[in-house]
């Protein structure tokens, strides 16, 4: 028998912490003190209620999702994970087969069926982000068609495939090798830190101006995703001499996957190649510590693949991977929660 509560932060944050820990694919996104970093402007009461939901059978926790319950115009409820991430989905106990992530999706159904929920958006986790058991993340798909979820949008993920076994220059594409081999004759230099540091978010700026955009985080909402999570945040910075010229704000994922949130340089970073040369010592000091992918991230708005920008992550020797957006319509019940 599955049954499903909402999460209480007082009563179940440590059992849960504990239960993430264990799964085969959770993610910082999965965790629901990451919530924590979001000003009460982005995530206002009146607008979006938390919802993340526990699963288990007997006493013993086997599933969870984050998600938030979000009021729309006409004062309906529609469920969303994520919500205000990049990531969401179910996380799951590696002993669950089959039958047991049926169960679980028949719970979450009755669940939002008896929540004056209207409509549901679901978006699992990409194979990529699996720390183990990546085939289950098949379950899921088919659960998702099963219960008349339909796929509303898809982004092609690509990341690279760390193998410390055969040099990144052997491969990369070779016109990309090229470009690298001029970034290491500028004498330039790497550096990572935990957190970001003003420097680097003056640059980030700078660097999200000249192509007409804005970061998603301020330097602020870095600065507490830091506090919430000093192992998991990290700034790659390049420098020619002195000057700082380039540089990566990484988030790590999980133990497996390292990301790079926001890539960024200055006019002379370009001419010198800088981000050719974080990129290439990002994945040396990722296979250091023990990642098996870096993710460069989306390359597609919905539909509309960004080409220049997926062909040169395939330079680079990433691989894609499907990050698909479902929704569903819920007929409510007359049932109490």
């Amino acid at each position: 028998m599955i049954t499903i509560q909402k999460y209480q932060i007082e009563i179940d944050k440590d059992a849960v912490r504990a239960f993430l820990q264990q799964t085969v694919n959770a993610t910082i996104f999965n965790y629901p003190h990451f919530f924590e970093y979001h000003s009460p402007e982005k995530l206002p009461i009146e607008k979006y209620e938390p919802c993340h939901l526990i699963f288990r059978q007997d006493s013993k926790i086997i599933a969870f999702l984050t998600g938030y319950k979000q009021r729309q115009d006409d004062h309906t409820w529609i469920y969303k994970s994520p919500c205000m991430a990049s990531y969401g989905g179910l996380v799951f106990d590696k002993s669950l087969r089959y039958k047991d992530l049926e169960s679980v999706f028949e719970a979450w159904i009755r669940f939002l069926q008896q929540s004056e929920i209207v409509q549901a958006e679901f978006t699992p986790l990409p194979e990529v982000m699996y720390l183990e058991a990546v085939e289950k993340s098949h379950y899921i798909h088919y659960l998702l068609l099963k219960y008349n979820f339909l796929p509303i949008q898809s982004d092609i993920v690509l990341s690279h495939k760390i193998d410390i076994s055969l040099p990144i220059e052997k491969q990369i594409n070779a016109k990309t090798h090229t470009e690298l081999k001029q970034a290491f004759k500028n004498e330039l230099t790497f550096e990572v830190q935990v957190g970001v540091e003003a420097d680097s978010y003056a640059l980030l700026l700078q660097s999200q101006e000249r192509l007409g955009s804005m970061p998603t985080h301020s330097f602020e909402d870095l600065q507490r995703l830091t506090k919430l999570f000093p192992e998991s945040i990290y700034q790659i910075k390049i420098y020619k001499e002195e000057v700082l010229v380039s540089g990566i704000v990484v988030f790590s994922y999980n133990s497996k996957v390292l990301n790079t949130f926001y890539i960024y340089d200055s006019q002379e970073g370009r001419v010198l190649k800088a981000n050719h040369f974080a990129y290439y010592h990002l994945i040396h000091w990722a296979g250091k510590q023990g990642y098996q992918y870096v993710d460069f991230g989306p390359s597609t708005f919905g539909y509309t693949a960004h080409n220049s920008l997926i062909d040169f992550k395939e330079k680079w020797a990433c691989l894609p991977s499907l990050r698909t957006k479902y929704q569903v319509k819920i007929t409510p019940t007359q049932e109490n929660e």
